[in-house]
């Protein structure tokens, strides 16, 4: 036989193989498209970011804290006013002048115990107090025994997206630093007062990131806030809160920033967006 002569076989590829390379080529199409520049809308603010580590030594020094709470007649009468501030926020007749002569006296409760036993007392019938509100909670208390520790933050909670039809939807950590901060407040201290990083960005990142009902401005003054302390993600968050507040300009800014410092295609998508909303139809790269 001639070499004119010898037939051969068409190539076949083996149905593994073929498989392998169809998948590789739907991968690479799929890839390009995504590549494409296209106007995402941005649904949702990054989530609140919290150290587990750091919660967990929060929550062990409020507990060996709460074990040294003064037990005197200065630290108690403290301790009984806040609880009678709780009862007033759920109870009904009191007059303005009542209120504001119970504030006082919480003020100077407050200054007597940090006479009295330092700033570690007074750290310490707070944390007694946070201990007392997780206990009302697990154990679900009602009536006055619930009022007395918990006044009207349920209220504000659901307020801010804590809490919706009393379910909770922020971290629980949150929470615990929310009425932490309420103590502080009701006992006429600044509402951050002695609250320790974790704490700090669980309180201004809520606001910021979850509490849909607040003010944009809110939001931002809360967002810096968070950065300060630590909170991550905090531009991608800006440029949300502008999408939100309707400042467009803004949210394309602040995303062609993003996009440049990251080169995130989510980014350029999200700025394109903005871009489109504002009315300006011409594309960027």
């Amino acid at each position: 036989m001639t070499s004119e002569q010898v037939k051969t076989a068409p190539a076949r590829l083996a149905p593994t193989r073929l498989g392998v390379i169809l998948l590789v080529a739907a991968i690479g199409a799929g890839g390009t498209l995504l590549a494409l520049p296209r106007a995402v809308v941005p649904r949702e603010l990054p989530g609140l970011v919290l150290d587990p580590a750091q919660i967990a030594r929060v929550q062990a020094d409020d507990a060996r804290r709460a074990t040294t709470a003064p037990a005197d007649a200065v630290a108690d009468s403290l301790t009984e006013l806040v609880a009678t501030q709780g009862l007033a926020e759920v109870g009904t007749g009191e007059t303005p002048e009542e209120a504001r002569e119970r504030f006082t006296r919480l003020g100077v409760a407050a200054y007597r115990v940090e006479r009295a036993h330092g700033e570690a007392g007074v750290l310490a019938l707070r944390a007694r107090a946070v201990l007392d509100f997780e206990r009302v909670l697990a154990t679900r208390a009602r009536g006055e025994a619930r009022d007395r520790v918990l006044g009207s933050f349920p209220r504000t909670v659901e307020r801010y997206g804590v809490t919706h039809g009393g379910r909770l939807r922020a971290p629980r950590f949150v929470l615990r630093t929310l009425y932490k901060s309420r103590w502080n407040a009701v006992c006429q201290l600044a509402a951050t007062w002695q609250l320790t990083p974790v704490e700090l960005r669980a309180f201004h990142g809520w606001l910021a990131l979850g509490a849909d009902s607040a003010a944009p401005a809110q939001r931002v003054a809360a967002l810096d806030a968070y950065a300060a302390a630590g909170g991550v993600r905090s531009r991608e968050a800006r440029a949300g809160l502008a999408w939100l507040a309707g400042d467009l300009h803004r949210a394309e800014e602040l995303y062609g920033e993003a996009l440049s410092r990251t080169g995130s295609l989510r980014f350029r998508n999200f700025m394109r967006a903005a871009r489109l909303a504002t009315g300006d139809a011409l594309e960027s790269p």
